[in-house]
């Protein structure tokens, strides 16, 4: 099921769980999440699982042209953008992040 939500509501929604979130000159805040997920998933013998550390943010409150390998801070801790991908119906963004190499 797609959630829908209004622009409006998600600062509220963020405020309760939000930790700083830093992305070049841009302040906002985003509810951090460490999801496990399966980076090789063989049929025939064990996998390989790892942590992603996923941020929800505004996606209203992004800054624009957000390339892919750009830095972030996020609860003070550094971390790159790997990917972005909207949620729902595109009013929330999640931001997978990586730490440096």
């Amino acid at each position: 099921m797609t959630s829908i939500f209004q622009d409006s509501d998600i600062p509220g929604m963020i405020a309760a769980f939000g930790v700083p979130v830093v992305i070049g000159q841009t302040t906002l805040s985003g509810m951090r999440d460490e999801a496990g997920r399966d980076v090789l998933n063989p049929l025939t013998v064990a996998g390989v699982s790892a942590t992603a550390i996923v941020v929800w943010v505004q996606t209203s409150a992004l800054p624009p042209n957000l390339p892919n390998a750009f830095p972030c801070t996020v609860d003070g801790e550094n971390f790159v953008i790997r990917d972005r991908l909207p949620y729902g119906d595109g009013a929330l963004t999640h931001l997978l992040c990586e730490r440096p190499s």
